[in-house]
């Protein structure tokens, strides 16, 4: 294992672990590793892992792990209470699969996404577990999920996106979000069978989009927009809350079929407790638990 317990910088790659040929990377509370123009932490062969309790700061990023192999490499990255990630780029990149990502400190990046997850391969899952505080740039999100290969986020942090807290939009696998936590600016699935589960949890200044396929959503505590279009397929909330003073919205904007509240009552058909909105070719929308005249205009946008 490399251990670091002091100031190290350099103008491109601070620590370059496929030089050092070490495969483990200890960064303590008194180390700051810092780079002006590359990463702090890089590292490019298989199944690395980091454990930090100091400070990286990198121009493109402050850790970036990529396998020689996209199909077999782990990566494994543990950031504690006192670790502190900063990349102007992208705060940390693993690329690679069943990788895992633990922070309960900071990860910041100041223009691009804050968390990076890249695998090629789709029969695997990726784990982004955050207590702590994860902040993108302004054109990033603070979790971005790509490639083909399934993710789960679970947070009970903070996570703050320039576009997004969470972006699976470019990705085809399926995805779980459960949030306990806050997120900020939305949460944007891609075309996989995805799920979100926010009990307890809040989503602000954003909404909940699910993209394309069958996806499952739960909202949190606060009211939440859900942003549906054609092609979205057959997607179910929940806990949809049609009253009250601070209760959802479906935001049809997207939706064809659909235009006014006048349409979407005449797409709406009631299937037990359950309320199905159906808009073209193979686009539902399955409320649980809601009936036809719970809904009124103020819950929809057109």
């Amino acid at each position: 294992m490399l251990i670091i317990n002091s100031v190290v910088t350099a103008e491109y790659e601070a620590v370059n672990m496929y030089q050092t040929a070490e495969t483990s990377i200890y960064v303590g509370s008194e180390a700051l590793i810092g780079s002006e123009h590359g990463e702090a932490v890089y590292g490019y062969s298989n199944n690395l892992e980091a454990f930090v309790f100091g400070r990286l700061v990198g121009e493109n990023h402050g850790l970036l792990f990529g396998g020689e192999s996209f199909e077999t490499s782990s990566e494994s990255v543990k950031i504690y209470e006192s670790g502190r990630v900063f990349g102007l780029a992208e705060g940390v990149a693993l690329y690679g699969v069943n990788s895992t990502l633990e922070n309960a400190g900071m990860i910041e990046s100041q223009i691009y996404s804050a968390v990076v997850l890249k695998s090629a391969v789709s029969s695997s899952v990726s784990t982004v577990t955050n207590s702590g505080t994860i902040i993108a740039g302004t054109v990033g999100a603070g979790v971005y999920f790509q490639g083909g290969e399934d993710g789960k986020l679970i947070n009970s942090g903070t996570i703050s996106g320039g576009n997004s807290a969470f972006n699976s939009v470019n990705s085809s696998a399926d995805m779980t979000v459960i949030n306990t936590g806050t997120m900020y600016n939305g949460i944007l699935f891609g075309a996989g069978n995805d799920t979100y589960v926010g009990a307890g949890g809040r989503v602000v200044d954003g909404p909940i989009s699910p993209g394309a396929g069958n996806d499952r959503l739960t909202g949190g505590s606060t009211a939440e927009t859900f942003v549906f279009a054609t092609g979205n397929d057959r997607d179910t909330i929940t806990n949809f809350v049609a009253r009250g003073r601070s209760h959802d919205v479906l935001d049809l904007s997207g939706w064809d079929a659909v235009e006014t509240f006048k349409d979407a009552r005449s797409h709406a058909d009631q299937h037990g407790k359950d309320l199905w909105i159906e808009g073209q070719t193979d686009d539902v929308l399955i409320l649980r638990h809601v009936k036809l005249n719970d809904l009124n205009a103020s819950d929809f946008t057109f």
